[in-house]
């Protein structure tokens, strides 16, 4: 008789932890897939600006290559959206270690930067920025 209880016992604390685990795990499903949906709403808001400003890298349609003068502008624009609506919507993760950088917008910053240099030798990193 006591192995019976001994057994039940086991078997409901088991039930007990597994539940707990159980609702655990959903409750941070529940919460991640809240937060996809208002970061979702939220980059539907802040990147329609965003492609306008990148019309002049457009693969097609476009009236010839951007001029030192369109890439300013350019970075100008983009500075101004990520820094005044768009920063918090375009974080993604890290850049891979070769990338030289942490974010979609330091990796077209460092571009940009590469570009208007006309360096041929090498695209500049983020240590060769921030001295």
């Amino acid at each position: 008789m006591n192995t019976t209880v001994l057994a039940s016992v086991i078997s409901g604390l088991a039930g007990v932890v597994a539940s707990y685990v159980g609702i655990q795990w959903k409750t941070k499903k529940d919460l991640e897939a809240k937060f996809d949906a208002s970061l979702r709403a939220l980059r539907l808001q802040a990147y329609p600006p965003l492609w306008g400003f990148l019309k002049p890298l457009a693969l097609f349609g476009r009236d010839g290559y951007p001029g030192i003068n369109d890439l300013v502008t350019l970075s100008k624009s983009l500075r101004d959206w990520y820094f005044d609506q768009g920063g918090s919507t375009s974080r993604g993760p890290a850049g891979t270690p070769t990338s030289g950088c942490s974010d979609p917008w330091e990796c077209s910053q460092l571009q940009t930067i590469g570009v208007m240099s006309l360096s041929t030798t090498s695209t500049p990193t983020r240590s060769s920025i921030y001295v």
